[in-house]
């Protein structure tokens, strides 16, 4: 199977073991499942049977902590949580061979890597009353392919816009929140959903304007950092100073919901996805007004990409605009078929 875009797949069983645990023999079973002939961009979900087991972002926060057992990584709440070990391998060049498995079976070795191949380790007890049809299915939906992608970097805004009456503030005591809102009141007439993608990490440069070059933060050190689910106290915020920040966040095929939001809807900046636009503004947090500069483009253009937005506030001049820098490698299927002439 190659794979471009997104999509859940099932697979064939290529090694299955079974070894003893508890004293009791045969009694652990242990399996190989590959998901694609070639490297993929990571797993987003896996299900055992009809069940959703395991997200990415839960994945992301358990490696973020670094604490318990890496194949307990990303299980969520379940039935099934916490009896079971599984592992996700995305196919890299380097990838080695699951320890859990050579360690347990003789049959499956440190060569055993599969390099070049996605495959998933699945690992659990018998037990009747969890899985009484035997060993369940297991279907993991994944990002396929990644394919060069030629748009990674414009020097130029992709949008911007420019308040009619220049601000003296870019957003107001009310606070702030990254991946969602904050609980007070936003800048109306913008999605309050909570951010659809994957894990955001932000950091902020009050007092600075976009740099420009190829590597924008370079010699910079934020003066704040922030990531999805932190709330932004004003007082952590130079308000009346020029802004420069950067969003590493990643879009899926249908992105909606606030990325960072602060301020509240007297005054108050935003950055997320409305409908089908991703809008940045500052300023006024009424749906319209002479203090207000809102910048948007079509949200399409980046659906399926990762990589970093950059944005900026210019105080005195009322404006804002926005950049989006994105990984060299995309999975989006739309790219895979009008510049490559690939087919799923």
């Amino acid at each position: 199977l190659i794979l471009y875009g997104e999509r859940t797949l099932g697979g064939t069983i290529v090694a299955r073991s079974t070894t003893e645990a508890g004293g009791k023999p045969h009694r652990r079973y242990h399996s190989v499942m590959p998901l694609a002939c070639h490297e993929i961009d990571g797993a987003v979900e896996v299900w055992l049977g009809e069940t959703k087991v395991w997200t990415e972002a839960q994945y992301t926060a358990d490696a973020a902590a670094g604490t318990g057992n890496p194949y307990y990584w990303g299980q969520i709440d379940s039935d099934y949580k916490g009896r079971f070990y599984l592992k996700v391998y995305n196919g890299s060049d380097d990838q080695v061979a699951d320890a859990e498995y050579v360690a347990a079976a003789s049959e499956w070795t440190a060569d055993h890597r599969g390099r070049g191949v996605a495959w998933v380790y699945f690992a659990a007890n018998y037990d009747r009353d969890l899985f009484p049809s035997g060993a369940p299915q297991v279907r993991v939906r994944a990002r396929g392919k990644r394919v060069y992608d030629p748009r990674e970097w414009t020097s130029t805004p992709l949008a911007s816009a420019r308040a009619l009456r220049p601000i003296s503030l870019w957003a107001g005591y009310d606070g702030g929140a990254i991946g969602r809102t904050s609980g007070a009141s936003y800048p109306q007439g913008e999605s309050d959903a909570a951010w659809t993608g994957g894990p955001i990490a932000a950091r902020f440069h009050f007092g600075h304007r976009y740099p420009g070059g190829l590597t924008p933060e370079a010699g910079l050190s934020p003066d704040l950092t922030a990531q999805d689910g932190d709330t932004l106290d004003y007082t952590r915020m130079a308000l009346d100073a020029d802004l420069f920040a950067a969003f590493d966040v990643a879009f899926p095929a249908d992105p909606e919901g606030v990325i960072w939001e602060q301020g509240g809807s007297g005054y108050g900046a935003y950055l997320g996805v409305t409908g089908g636009d991703l809008v940045f503004r500052a300023g006024s947090g009424e749906v319209a007004g002479e203090d207000l500069a809102r910048a948007s483009l079509p949200v399409a253009e980046l659906a399926g990409r990762r990589g970093t937005i950059y944005v900026e506030i210019d105080i005195a001049a009322g404006a804002v605009a926005l950049w989006f820098r994105g990984r060299r490698y995309s999975t989006n299927p739309a790219l895979c078929l009008r510049d490559y002439a690939l087919t799923p």
